[in-house]
């Protein structure tokens, strides 16, 4: 079974940082994240 790549901080930081601003951006627009879920056709857990 393969192990996912680590992630290094650095970039964990950059991800977590990019979360964070989308999830603001959804905020501010009223929209729930089923919603986006299904604009975007990812489930609501990849959201």
């Amino acid at each position: 079974m393969k192990t996912a790549p680590a992630i290094l901080p650095k970039n964990l930081k950059i991800l977590k940082d990019l979360g964070e601003h989308i999830q603001l951006a959804r905020l501010r627009r009223k929209l729930s994240a089923e919603q986006i879920a299904e604009r975007t056709g990812l489930g609501r857990k990849t959201i």
